[in-house]
């Protein structure tokens, strides 16, 4: 009997677990995130407006900020899509009971 490898199976409830807890909570993250980078552009755009132009330190760390929350958003963002593509490896796995044939 050939079937597929347990862990293999595990990998992929592993992914699908991790890729549902990412799509619940990405809708309220994303809410969270937008608030966070339209304050970080609000920040930058007063300190401009004020006169008192935007040092280089300033203009990096609003950067890095605004990085981090892409960053945080395109992760979760692929973590869903990963488990969405484990359901999908693991579908007909869970259906045919792990045998090729």
């Amino acid at each position: 009997m050939t079937g597929t490898p347990m862990s293999e199976i595990d990998t992929l409830l592993s992914r699908l677990k991790a890729g549902e807890l990412a799509a619940d909570v990405l809708p309220h993250v994303t809410e969270m995130l937008d608030g966070l980078d339209r304050s970080v552009s609000r920040r930058v755009f007063m300190r401009i407006n004020s006169g008192d132009g935007l040092p280089p330190e300033l203009a990096v760390e609003a950067w890095l900020e605004r990085y981090a929350y892409h960053r945080l958003r395109t992760r979760l963002t692929q973590a869903s899509q990963v488990g969405q593509s484990a359901s999908a490896d693991l579908e007909p796995l869970l259906t045919s009971g792990g045998n090729d044939g």
